[in-house]
């Protein structure tokens, strides 16, 4: 009988947590102000825990878990506005867009995936 490799728990968990930092991390962006002063470091440490966040758990854009796909899509949708446009506003439109990845990630990862 051939068992079954355990799951690495540990890495389950720092993936979920470090992933919910930086849910919380974009969604507080996202609220700012276009006129608050905070957005320009803000948006600079997106993109550094971004990058860290997908070379971790997604590297090359693959990812093992939904929530992970589905999470790699919107922090690189935003990684590339702030590359392209610094502090400009992030779309209205595509704010919506984005938190409602983000909540499906939140649901994906409620459900361990």
């Amino acid at each position: 009988m051939v068992e079954k490799p355990k799951k690495n728990k540990n890495r389950d968990d720092v993936y979920i947590s470090q992933t919910l930092t930086l849910v919380s991390d974009i969604k507080d962006y996202l609220a700012l102000a276009p006129t608050d002063a905070s957005r320009v470091p803000k948006g600079k440490e997106i993109r550094k825990s971004g990058a860290t966040w997908g070379a971790k758990f997604a590297p090359g854009g693959s990812a093992r878990k939904p929530s992970a796909r589905k999470f790699y899509i919107a922090v690189d949708a935003l990684q590339g506005h702030l590359a392209a446009n610094g502090a400009a506003p992030y779309p209205a439109s595509k704010a919506a867009k984005l938190l409602d990845s983000i909540a499906t990630v939140e649901d994906l990862l409620a459900k361990g995936q």
